[in-house]
């Protein structure tokens, strides 16, 4: 052991002074250099891959929001917002060159079609023809405010409206939602309404419908016949591709519910139906869908 350790201080020096030489008298210039000798290799990357999701989740499909721009349209910048799942424009702020103005002796009604049609909305083909005036109202500052309903040659397209506000003079701001122009094949229903009607208290349960009203029952619904249907267009969730000929059905099934019924007027397909009635809690359901 006495040996060892006398032997062991020796070469510590040694490599010590080796160390301190190499410092003092680096290689001399024209003698090769191998830098491999000296440089510490680095492993290749492993490829890892990539784990399998748990809990039976769907990967994230990230989707660029639309961009809150402001555009050019036949006059100043006009800001437009988006809707974030359909990107549909729902509401436009600024005045065009069809805004009008405080001394235009034109109509609300037709200065506010010239300015939707001015503002071009995405989808829409013929913007002045899709749309129809369903009531103005001014309010206590002067304001007006236009509220128009989508049409397709004529068919109401449900749940679609927008509204056109004229500040001091000129309209400068539209909102609201629509849809695309529909695409639809046939316009004319092969079921009528009284059909539609039917199908919808077959589907309600016809033991639960009243048929026997009295005026005064009547007056606690509102008066008219209890239930009615109308042609429309209707986009089954919003959907801008799924556009359908319906009969919308709707109205006081007996005196305790009021529900609407989305009929296909093409084959009588039942294809949603919304329990309008208040509930307890305020609320009101969904019913049954295809």
């Amino acid at each position: 052991m006495k040996k060892i350790l006398p032997l062991l201080l020796l070469l510590g020096v040694a490599s010590f002074s080796f160390a301190q030489n190499a410092k003092k008298n680096p290689p001399k210039p024209g003698i090769p250099y191998d830098e491999s000798v000296t440089r510490l290799g680095r492993p290749e990357a492993i490829a890892v891959p990539p784990a399998d999701l748990s809990f039976g989740f769907q990967a994230a499909q990230p989707r660029v929001l639309p961009a809150f721009a402001p555009v050019k349209l036949n006059g100043p910048d006009v800001q437009i917002t988006r809707d974030r799942k359909s990107g549909l424009p729902i509401a436009f702020m600024g005045k065009t060159d069809a805004s009008g103005t405080a001394d235009d002796a034109r109509s609300n009604e037709v200065i506010a079609l010239d300015y939707l049609a001015s503002l071009q909305p995405d989808g829409i083909v013929q913007p002045a023809a899709e749309f129809v005036v369903k009531s103005v109202q001014t309010d206590e500052k002067g304001s007006s405010h236009v509220r128009l309903l989508q049409v397709y040659q004529g068919i109401p397209v449900y749940g679609a409206e927008v509204i056109a506000h004229r500040n001091r003079g000129s309209f400068d701001m539209l909102n609201g939602r629509y849809f695309p122009t529909p695409q639809l094949s046939a316009l004319t229903p092969s079921i009528s309404a009284a059909q539609a009607v039917e199908a919808a208290k077959q589907h309600f349960g016809t033991d639960k419908v009243k048929n026997n009203w009295s005026a005064q029952e009547l007056s606690w619904i509102g008066g008219g016949t209890p239930v009615t249907g109308s042609l429309q267009v209707y986009h089954h969730g919003r959907n801008t591709r799924e556009e359908r000929l319906v009969w919308v059905v709707e109205g006081h099934f007996n005196l305790l519910k009021r529900a609407v019924y989305f009929i296909d007027a093409l084959n009588g397909e039942v294809i949603h139906v919304f329990d309008h009635t208040c509930q307890i809690d305020g609320g009101r359901h969904e019913g049954h869908t295809h």
